[in-house]
């Protein structure tokens, strides 16, 4: 640890003239910062991270923040915006599902997808096989007797500890929303298609 500590420059050398001690104080507090700073970023590994690249230059963004109250989930905008400013993002939460899993799971028939915009949106257009269910009514929804859930969404009805349950939305916060819903419920294995419909009519088009 200490030569860990020295190799970081935070063993602190009696400077001349000076307190031996504060000089000592000054560097054990350093040297904590950095254990702290390596504790979290360990924890952050075990979260999963999403790397990404603009040009040549590497980034990595941690899936969640640590904020004044604790820890917060993935940042959905932050992905979002290095997309837009043509990085490549690749993600590897346990918590989002790529357009490419998506079309595996979609292709594999083992999905239970659930469309969290609303009824007009999901008219004008949707991802096959996706059930409308709108966010505001989710809630409620998942509370549903398996018996009621199928008759009035006509298909099987989700159970808590299924890992094929995707929310999808148009561009990823409503499904986000969702995902907080749905783990609130118990459903503590669902996902959520980050990229949304929107994401998903550009990769179709690019790939005809």
């Amino acid at each position: 640890m200490l030569s860990f500590a020295a190799s970081q420059g935070f063993v602190p050398e009696k400077e001349e003239g000076g307190d031996s001690s504060l000089s000592l104080s000054s560097g054990l507090s350093r040297l904590h910062g950095a254990l702290l700073f390596i504790m979290l970023s360990f924890a952050a590994s075990s979260q999963g991270f999403v790397p990404g690249v603009c040009g040549s230059e590497p980034q990595v963004l941690p899936d969640f923040w640590l904020g004044d109250t604790g820890f917060y989930n993935h940042q959905s905008d932050m992905r979002r915006g290095l997309r837009q400013r043509g990085c490549v993002v690749l993600c590897f939460s346990a918590s989002v599902v790529t357009y490419a899993q998506l079309k595996t799971m979609l292709s594999n028939r083992d999905i239970q997808l659930f469309d969290v915009r609303n009824l007009d949106e999901y008219q004008a257009g949707h991802i096959p096989a996706a059930v409308n269910i709108p966010l505001g009514n989710l809630e409620e929804s998942l509370k549903l007797s398996p018996e009621l859930f199928k008759l009035m969404f006509e298909v099987k009805p989700p159970e808590k500890d299924d890992t094929n349950i995707v929310f999808h939305c148009r561009s990823g916060k409503r499904s986000s929303k969702a995902l907080d819903i749905a783990r609130q419920l118990g459903f503590s294995r669902a996902r959520h298609y980050e990229g949304g419909y929107s994401e998903w009519v550009e990769q179709e088009k690019e790939g005809k």
